[in-house]
């Protein structure tokens, strides 16, 4: 417990990150350096990510990413 305790008390809250309805706030740590992900645009942007139905007809049941 006193681990986490002493992470809580160091950590900084991050910039929101927002789509549609979801919005993140990165937690960072300062000795931790940037976070190594992307979000959705930007590995969109740099081609990363694709998105394509994965079924037939009127209904998307699946997405591949």
């Amino acid at each position: 417990m006193e681990a986490i305790q002493a992470f809580v008390e160091i950590v900084k809250q991050g910039g929101k990150q927002s789509h549609l309805n979801l919005s993140l706030f990165p937690l960072l740590a300062p000795d931790a350096g940037e976070p190594d992900y992307l979000i959705l645009e930007e590995a969109l942007a740099k081609g990363t990510v694709e998105i394509s139905e994965a079924g037939m007809g009127d209904v998307v049941e699946n997405l591949h990413f």
